[in-house]
């Protein structure tokens, strides 16, 4: 047997090799990450990378670099190469365009001429680029009864703190003029254009005042102040309505619908303790008539994917900062090779076919079907194999929880419906 030391190979090769296992490597833990994420492990596959890492990326590398490996000529330098490249390929092939073709417009007609401005308007509590915040000191009291839910109970609330919510509904002057600057348009129009970082309307100013403001109509229907209690109440709830006819996010809808529901049912408690004129009684009515709750239903399902596959298309910048935030270290990998772990159209598609059946039945008040779809999204994440799997996470973090949401819209409709004949009996 020969003992003489076997030649060694030349730097290009042992370099061209040790490439070759690093990307073979990289390409094994894509692909081993995305069968984790197909098994639905609970948490494993979060901290799979560590193993891989340990297990597969510095060992094969330092394999492959000291010749041992199967690199150790051209020929197999070039079939690693081969096989490297088709798989990549294969893992960076997204689908050829957006099945889902609906747009912000579809969703929501803009709000007529004064679009833009309103929406301005809506800002006046926002932080934002150009906008200067107006300021918002919050108080103390906290009616934490619902007069849709527990008017018994508001009751007693409102009438053992009658002096704390006088003062504060006054207090409340500059926020009360922000919803008459509001409700001095037809529509109220909502963000143009779309995407993760479009602009909110601010909540906390919103449900104070018509918390405060469904209180003190409460305190005024018990001195039987039946019309002045009304005149609160037609602002809020004309708000809320133009509020969420024009929607265009998930969160206006959600902001504008407890406007509506709680303005309800105060509406329904000074119906019943205080005399409301015929003329005040038709305001009321008239701000309630216009409103389709499944057209509600379609903005809150479709409103957040639209802006998200804006965002996929148009700011691929904000899904490398998600990748990043969510995963730490790896994320920081990942958000390298988001070409080969992230297809955006792909993603889309995958969300959208699955909102398309909660679509169906949350325009239908089918609640039962909604949930059920909502616990498919599970089953949604198995879809592709290792193929797109940074895209499959992202639906894990963005799925939305409509449920709630869809039930709000139908109670909102019962209780509108309602109001409605009580206000107009035969």
């Amino acid at each position: 047997m020969s003992t003489e030391p076997k030649p060694r190979r030349g730097w290009p090769l042992r370099l061209a090799g040790g490439l070759v296992g690093l990307g073979l490597t990289a390409l094994w833990f894509i692909v081993t990450v995305g069968l984790l994420l197909d098994s639905r492990l609970d948490g494993a596959w979060e901290h799979s990378w560590i193993v891989m890492a340990l297990l597969y990326f510095i060992p094969l590398f330092w394999l492959a670099w000291k010749r041992v490996a199967v690199f150790g000529s051209w020929p197999r330098v070039a079939a690693g190469a081969a096989v490297l490249a088709l798989a990549t390929a294969w893992l960076a092939w997204d689908d050829r365009e957006f099945e889902q073709r609906i747009t912000l417009d579809d969703l929501s007609p803009p709000a007529g001429p004064d679009a833009a401005e309103s929406h301005a308007v809506t800002l006046w509590y926002t932080e934002g680029a150009g906008r200067t915040r107006r300021p918002f000191q919050s108080g103390k009291l906290a009616v934490r009864a619902s007069p849709a839910e527990k008017p018994d109970e508001w009751r007693a609330e409102i009438t053992r703190a009658r002096e704390e919510i006088v003062a504060e509904w006054e207090a409340l002057a500059p926020e009360r003029e922000w919803f008459a600057a509001m409700d001095a348009f037809p529509a109220i129009g909502d963000d143009a254009t779309g995407g993760f970082d479009a602009p909110l309307m601010s909540f906390a100013p919103f449900r104070r005042v018509t918390m405060i403001g469904q209180a003190r109509a409460g305190l005024l229907a018990l001195e039987g102040r039946g019309d002045e209690a009304a005149d609160i109440l037609i602002r809020q709830l004309s708000v809320s309505a133009k509020l969420e006819r024009n929607s265009r996010t998930l969160v206006r809808s959600m902001t504008a619908m407890v406007g509506l529901r709680n303005g309800i049912g105060a509406a329904e408690f000074i119906l019943r303790h205080a005399t409301v004129s015929r003329a005040k009684r038709d305001e009321l009515a008239a701000v309630l008539r216009d409103r389709d709750p499944r057209k509600v239903a379609r903005r809150v399902v479709w409103a957040d994917f639209i802006n998200l596959r804006a965002a996929m298309l148009e700011q691929p910048g904000e899904v490398k900062g998600l990748l990043r935030s969510e995963l730490g270290a790896v994320g920081s990998l990942l958000s390298v090779a988001r070409p080969v772990v992230f297809l955006p159209r792909a993603t889309a598609n995958t969300i959208g076919r699955h909102l398309e059946r909660i679509e169906a039945a949350a325009s239908a008040g089918d609640l039962a079907r909604v949930k059920a779809l909502h616990t498919e999204w599970t089953a949604v994440l198995a879809e592709g194999g290792p193929k797109n799997f940074g895209g499959r996470f992202l639906i894990s973090l963005a799925q939305p929880h409509l449920t709630p949401v869809v039930e709000r819209n139908w109670q909102i409709e019962a209780e509108r419906l309602a109001l409605l004949e009580g206000l107009n009996p035969e």
